[in-house]
Order: C-alpha cells, then sequence, then structure tokens
C-alpha cells in the first residue's frame, strides 16, 4: 500500500498558569511532541509534524494532558482514508 507523509500544524496554550498542562501529542503510538505548555492565547505553542499514514489503514491523533487540575484529560481525533 502507497505511504502519504501528512502534515499537521497544532496550537496549544494554557489559561491555568499555576500548574501548565504536560501534553503529550501522538499518532497512533508515535509520540511527535511532549512538554509542558505555558504558552498565552496571544502566542500558542505551535506543533508541526509530518507523520507517515499508509493508505487504507486508520490513524488516531491523541492529545494526551496531564495536570493537577480537574479539566486535565485526553482529546482523540481519528481520521481515516
Amino acid at each position: 500500500m502507497p505511504i502519504e507523509n501528512l502534515k499537521f500544524r497544532i496550537e496549544l496554550y494554557s489559561t491555568y498558569w499555576q500548574s501548565p498542562p504536560f501534553v503529550d501529542v501522538k499518532v497512533n503510538d508515535t509520540s511527535y511532541y511532549t512538554g509542558k505548555i505555558t504558552s498565552s492565547i496571544d502566542k500558542p505553542t505551535i506543533i508541526e509534524f509530518t507523520a507517515p499514514c499508509e493508505e487504507g489503514k486508520e490513524y488516531t491523533l491523541k492529545i494526551a494532558s496531564t495536570s493537577n487540575y480537574v479539566n486535565a484529560g485526553t482529546v482523540e481525533f481519528l481520521a481515516d482514508s
């Protein structure tokens, strides 16, 4: 099956400064960014990467956030060809 390189650009920012969220951005099991998000809405953290995707397979973009506040969690996006 052919492989296509998909480009991603994600902008993240935090409004909770006492304990900034720590995020892990993955496509399936491959991590493309891991770190704290301490940026503001005016200057968000920009995460850019390219992920190889094989035609006909399903992939999951997962943004997992950990922090000491209640709303921390995981956001998942499903993309299929």
